[in-house]
């Protein structure tokens, strides 16, 4: 009876229906100030100071970190009123790239971004006077 047991339990185990779980990313946002006034940078934007040519300093005025499943999505609100900054998980490729779709309705701003390399950083700006700017930073990491 044991023989003919094991053999059903096998076959049967080989079509159970496989449950994968969603990939997730950790989202890391920084919201920059960066202005022509300011005489330094924040040591934490070092590697990404080319992306603030023409401004003299920047600041980090607010970060966001928060692991997000595909699909979902996390949300800040920027610039200290109610604008609300949000980044959507869309899709993990075979290769390895994360899509996101960034959005900032107060600014009609919208954007599908692929990440290909690891821990990349899509940096965005929006003019706020003459001299200063704010620009968000947003950089997928794969858990």
């Amino acid at each position: 009876m044991i023989e003919t047991f094991v053999p059903v339990v096998a076959v049967l185990s080989m079509y159970a229906p496989s449950v994968e779980a969603q990939p997730e990313v950790k989202i890391e946002v920084q919201v920059i100030e960066a202005s022509t006034k300011l005489k330094k940078f924040d040591p934490k934007l070092a590697k990404l100071k080319k992306a603030f040519r023409g401004f003299s300093g920047a600041t980090i005025v607010d970060e966001l970190q928060a692991s997000v499943s595909q699909g979902s999505s996390i949300s800040l609100e920027i610039l200290r009123k109610s604008r609300l900054l949000k980044v959507t998980f869309r899709e993990l490729a075979k290769d390895g790239s994360i899509k996101l779709k960034v959005a900032i309705d107060a600014f009609k701003f919208s954007a599908e971004t692929i990440h290909k390399k690891k821990n990349a950083t899509v940096v965005v700006a929006h003019e706020t006077s003459e001299t200063s700017a704010i620009f968000l930073a947003v950089t997928p990491k794969l858990e």
